[in-house]
C-alpha cells in the first residue's frame, strides 16, 4: 500500500487522511478486509483500481475517477460491523451454532425510525465488549462472512461507478462520486441522471458479487468455512441469488433516507431503497443469472424479496413492511423512473 500516494489524493480531494487500520484495536477486522478489497480492485478492470479506508467517521464510500481509486470511510465500515453483530447476536442463521429460534419483539416507535439511527445507538467494541456467542466457532463464522459480504458491496458500487466510465468529463462534471447515508438534494436534470448513475452501480455490484461467490464456491468449495455457511446461506445457485440480493437490500436499508416517501424523487441524489431492490430483481427475472434462466430465477427472487424484510425486523425490533416493494409503484413515480430507465445507456460503458 502507498499511503503517501493515497494520502495526497485524499488531501486533493479534502477526503481527510489515510486511515491506518492496524491501530484499531477494538475492531481488528478492518486490516483483514482491507487486504481482500485491495485485491478486488486490482482484478475487477483492465486497469488496477486502488483502495484505502479514510480516517473519518461520516459514513460515506467514493470512487475517485482520474486516480482511480475506491475510498471507504471508518464510518462506513463501522455501521456495517454493527449491522453483522446485531444480525448474528439476534439469532438470525439459528441453524448456525444451534442457538435457538430469533426473538422477535417489535416495538411501533422502531418502525419509524431509520436503521442508521438504530445503529448509530449501537457501540462495537471487539476487545472490551465481546458477545456472548465469540466461542462459536459457526456463530463467528456467520460473522465475518456477513461483514465481508456487506463490505465487498459497497466497494463493487464504487467500483462500478469508475469500471462503468461515471467520470468522463463529456458526461460529469464531479471528480468523484460519493455515496452517503441519506444522499443529497439535487436539480431535477442532476437528480435523474445520478439517479441512473446509481442504478447502473448498483447493478454492476450485485452481479460481481454474485459472481465472486459463485466462482469462490466452486473453486474453493472444501474451505471449512464456506462448507461449513453453504447449507444454511447458499446451499444451491438459487440460493446464491437469494443472499446475494439479501446483501444489496441490507445495503440499500442502511444508506436510505427514510423520509423518501415525503419528498420530492426529482430531487433525489439515489433512488429510494425499494426502487433500488426493485430494479435488481426485475433484471435478475427478466435476464435470468449465472447460467439460470429467468424462470428459475423467481423463486429465488420472491424468497429474498420477504426474507430480506424479515431479517430487517427481527433484528432491529420492528414491523415489517410487507408491501415495500409495492411503495414505489405509484402513479407519482411512474414518470421519473421512466425517466431514469431511459437515461441508463448513457451510463453504462460497453467497451
Amino acid at each position: 500500500m502507498n499511503r503517501d500516494k493515497f494520502g495526497q489524493t485524499l488531501s486533493k480531494y479534502k477526503l481527510g487522511i489515510v486511515l491506518h487500520t492496524e491501530d484499531i484495536i477494538i475492531n481488528p477486522w478492518f486490516r483483514l478486509l482491507e487486504v481482500d478489497a485491495t485485491q478486488m480492485c486490482r482484478g475487477m478492470d483492465s486497469a488496477p483500481i486502488d483502495f484505502c479506508f479514510s480516517d473519518s467517521n461520516s459514513i460515506q464510500a467514493y470512487a475517485i475517477y482520474e486516480e482511480r481509486m475506491v475510498v471507504v470511510t471508518k464510518g462506513m465500515f463501522s455501521m456495517i460491523s454493527k449491522l453483522a453483530m446485531i444480525m448474528v447476536s439476534k439469532k438470525m442463521f439459528p441453524a448456525l451454532g444451534s442457538v435457538g429460534d430469533p426473538e422477535w419483539s417489535p416495538k411501533l416507535e422502531r418502525t419509524t425510525i431509520p436503521l442508521r439511527q438504530l445503529l448509530n445507538s449501537e457501540e462495537f467494541d471487539w476487545v472490551n465488549r465481546r458477545p456472548e456467542w465469540i466461542a462459536s466457532k459457526e456463530r463467528q463464522g456467520l460473522f465475518f462472512y456477513l461483514l465481508l459480504s456487506l463490505f465487498r458491496f459497497v466497494v463493487l458500487h464504487e467500483i462500478g461507478h469508475i469500471v462503468n466510465k461515471h467520470g468522463d468529463k463529456h458526461r460529469t462534471a464531479s471528480a468523484f462520486e460519493v455515496d452517503q447515508v441519506g444522499g443529497s438534494t439535487l436539480s431535477r436534470e442532476q437528480a435523474v441522471s445520478s439517479q441512473a448513475k446509481e442504478s447502473v452501480a448498483d447493478h454492476f455490484a450485485f452481479h460481481r458479487f454474485l459472481n465472486l461467490l459463485h466462482r469462490e464456491l466452486k473453486l474453493k468449495g472444501e474451505d471449512e468455512l464456506l462448507l461449513m455457511l453453504k447449507p444454511h446461506l447458499f446451499s444451491d445457485v438459487t440460493g446464491e441469488i437469494g443472499y446475494s440480493l439479501m446483501v444489496s437490500y441490507l445495503f440499500f436499508s442502511i444508506m436510505d433516507r427514510g423520509d423518501w416517501w415525503a419528498g420530492d424523487p426529482y430531487t433525489f441524489s439515489h433512488p429510494p431503497a425499494p426502487f433500488r431492490v426493485r430494479t435488481l430483481l426485475a433484471g435478475v427475472q427478466e435476464f435470468g443469472a449465472i447460467g439460470l434462466n429467468a424462470d428459475e430465477c423467481g423463486l429465488a427472487v420472491a424468497k429474498a424479496a420477504l426474507g430480506a424484510e424479515a431479517i430487517v425486523a427481527t433484528s432491529f425490533g420492528r414491523f415489517p413492511d410487507m408491501y415495500w416493494l409495492d411503495s414505489v409503484s405509484g402513479e407519482s413515480y411512474k414518470n421519473i423512473y421512466q425517466e431514469i430507465f431511459e437515461e441508463l445507456p448513457k451510463w453504462q460503458w460497453n467497451g
